[in-house]
């Protein structure tokens, strides 16, 4: 997998070769990671949320929790960036998927554009949310891969032919 953030005309757009994310294009962010939150938490409740697919492999618990770990980190810089005031740190998935939602919602065009300076390189809050975005949606790839191999790895198959 590769993955990275690029600038293309003069803004950053994140691109993933695994999961397709691609930050060049236009983006409902408030929608999209709505979207995701709920698709990760219905996830997070699944009878083997708490198996690992394989030793080296999270669980969908464990990337929920990573996921709640990476938004506060990221929106929490972002606020800092903007000189907006700190919120409750989110403790859990729907608390930390309200936090971005309405961060995000509450974003103007120029607040966008603001370089931040709590990653190891210049980011545009844009480039961060983007980040937020991709790492939310392809770990919501991730935990349906995992379920599977955990599912495939029951023993029970069903043979059925075609005609």
């Amino acid at each position: 997998m590769t993955y990275g953030i690029r600038d293309v005309d003069g803004r950053l757009a994140e691109l993933c070769d695994e999961c397709g994310f691609d930050g060049r294009e236009a983006m409902d962010l408030r929608g999209r990671l709505t979207a995701g939150y709920a698709a990760l938490a219905d996830l997070a409740r699944h009878a083997d949320a708490d198996v690992r697919p394989e030793a080296q492999t999270w669980s969908a618990v464990e990337y929920a929790d990573h996921i709640v770990e990476v938004t506060v980190a990221n929106i929490d810089g972002c606020r800092d960036t903007l000189g907006l005031p700190p919120v409750p740190v989110a403790v859990t998935l729907g608390q930390a998927a309200e936090t971005a939602v309405s961060f995000v919602s509450a974003l103007t065009v120029d607040q966008l554009g603001t370089v931040t300076d709590f990653w190891p390189f210049p980011a545009t809050v844009d480039a961060v949310c983007q980040h937020l975005l991709h790492d939310l949606e392809h770990h919501v790839l991730d935990v349906r891969r995992g379920l599977a191999v955990i599912g495939l790895a029951d023993g029970t198959e069903v043979v059925t032919t075609r005609r």
